[in-house]
């Protein structure tokens, strides 16, 4: 039986944040000057806290700024290698890079976890878990991870959120990038990007390739990704945001010799974004997005012997919603009018009646 589930929802969200004139909040020169010995430019602003740019030095919640530069040092390979290293998250993997992984924050359960990219929640309607081994590094600007709940502002994250920012195009004489690195048991890591600006025209692209043959029996690992970000100036105040990713992966998940099964796993990841921000005075913003995202699951058991094909589950995820958001600003407080909604589908060949589906 098809069931669905509808919840409006509409967030009048009025937020005191900067004060001029008042030592308590106001961010002077000799705190940005502090502010910098410990932060980098990048993390000196967050978005995730509020859902708009804020200075981290008027942030009260528990917050980590992992930057490119960061994951350029760690040499890591997906998001659950980065969030692996942040204290307080801790990272459930099945193998080595490329693998299943999940997260959480100081203790939570996987499913308290919000992990979002470009604005796109990546949880599943089915148990509210988001995939972090699928997801490349190379197209990442930065990592916010806010640790406790953040309800308020993204809805159910009882155990924090992950907010995941992707690189800018727009930057002018930027260039190309390629890199490659090969290990053990066939395990390499390819990537390539490029990004630039003509006009009013700015783009961001990217691919890459993730494989291994495991680094134990039945962990073979094939994941392969492109991403696209595109953005046009309408006018001097007025911006369009496209973004588009694809990821895919085939992975072994292991073997159970005592019952001569061995089992595979796949999983197909495609987001997109639509955004229009516009400035309609020196006060006052509007921002109004689009976003898609379809996610397809599929687990194989096979018979270990012989290779036979006993059993194939497959789920699929997919989702459409919509934002509206206006910001006005002065020197003393900013408020913010927003709305969205939500709307996803859940199927799967193993769930009575085949599908279920959710308003918010």
């Amino acid at each position: 039986m098809e069931r669905f589930t509808s919840q409006v929802l509409v967030l009048i969200i009025a937020v005191s944040v900067f004060a001029h004139t008042s030592p308590a909040f106001a961010q002077s020169d000799e705190v940005k000057n502090f502010m910098s010995m410990y932060f980098t430019p990048e993390e000196l602003v967050v978005q995730s806290v509020t859902r708009s740019p804020k200075p981290i030095s008027q942030v009260a919640e528990n917050v980590t700024v992992v930057t490119a530069a960061d994951i350029e040092l760690m040499n890591a390979h997906s998001v659950a290698d980065v969030l692996n290293t942040v204290t307080g998250v801790q990272v459930w993997m099945t193998g080595g890079p490329g693998q299943s992984a999940t997260a959480m924050i100081q203790g939570s359960e996987q499913f308290h976890v919000t992990v979002i990219l470009d604005g796109v929640v990546l949880n599943t309607l089915s148990d509210n878990i988001a995939e972090l081994g699928i997801l490349p590094v190379q197209n990442i600007e930065k990592i916010e991870i806010i640790k406790g709940p953040a309800s308020s502002a993204w809805g159910s994250a009882l155990g924090g959120v992950v907010n995941i920012i992707t690189k800018a195009g727009g930057i002018i004489n930027q260039g190309n990038t390629l890199s490659a690195s090969y290990g053990i048991k066939n395990s390499g890591d390819l990537r390539a990007e490029t990004r630039g600006k003509e006009d009013k025209f700015g783009y961001y692209l990217t691919a890459g390739r993730l494989q291994s043959n495991g680094l134990t029996e039945h962990f073979k690992v094939s994941d392969n990704n492109a991403y696209t970000k595109l953005t046009y100036d309408l006018t001097d105040k007025t911006s369009i945001l496209f973004t588009l990713g694809y990821a895919e992966t085939a992975r072994g998940n292991g073997l159970d010799t005592l019952n001569d099964r061995s089992y595979d796993n796949g999983q197909k990841l495609m987001h997109s974004t639509l955004t229009i921000n516009s400035a309609l005075s020196n006060k006052v913003e509007l921002n109004i997005s689009f976003r898609t995202i379809r996610q397809e699951f599929t687990t194989g058991i096979n018979l270990l012997s012989s290779g036979e094909l006993l059993n194939k589950y497959k789920d699929e995820d997919n989702g459409q919603g919509a934002s509206a958001k206006l910001t006005w600003k002065n020197t003393r407080n900013t408020f913010v009018l927003g709305a969205d909604y939500d709307y996803k589908v859940f199927k799967s060949n193993s769930m009575t009646g085949g599908e279920q589906g959710m308003k918010k």
